[in-house]
């Protein structure tokens, strides 16, 4: 007799998420609440639980109100631990709805900065790499995208990039490599 707990009756793989247009998915419930952690879906994420099922916001699904709420609550209590120190990122843009004169403004506001490559920019900054994302994401479309990497403290952010992509960049991100011999 078999009595292997099967995780997939217990939180099945129904959620869809909807990002940019596109869909992503099947999650689980405990996928959901990861990515809600890591604010990767936020109050007006559009998700559907189920196959054909209609996407609403996040916010109005009873299921995830706990979740956002607690991450917004220390979103908006969390303090910055480190330093105001000068930090180093790579902000590396695909943008359709702004023109270069807001973004060069808004650049110009966190610190210095010069162009690497066309979209790709270097900033010197003493904002935290969710502070930069922030400040970007109000300016853009949903078609606007970034990825934002904070080379100083090793960290990363992004916006509209699929889910997808996010989850897999997030787990190369934090991969391991074995040391050369």
């Amino acid at each position: 007799m078999d009595f292997s707990l099967d995780l997939g009756k217990v939180d099945p793989p129904v959620w869809q998420v909807m990002m940019s247009g596109k869909v992503y998915g099947p999650y689980t419930r405990g996928q959901l609440l990861a990515f809600i952690a890591e604010n990767r879906i936020r109050p007006r994420t559009k998700i559907a639980k189920g196959d054909g099922e209609p996407f609403i916001p996040a916010e109005e699904i009873e299921d995830l109100v706990p979740a956002l709420r607690a991450t917004l609550a220390s979103s908006s209590n969390r303090r910055e631990t480190d330093k105001k120190t000068d930090r180093n990122y790579v902000i590396s843009l695909e943008l359709s709805s702004c023109g270069d004169e807001p973004l060069i403004r808004e650049l110009n506001e966190m610190g210095f900065f010069a162009e690497i490559l066309p979209g790709t920019y270097l900033l010197r900054s003493q904002m935290s790499v969710k502070a930069i994302r922030d400040r970007l994401a109000n300016m853009f479309q949903a078609s606007d995208k970034a990825f934002i990497a904070d080379t100083s403290s090793n960290r990363f952010a992004s916006i509209n990039l699929a889910l997808g992509r996010e989850v897999h960049l997030r787990d190369l991100w934090e991969k391991k490599t074995e040391a050369a011999a």
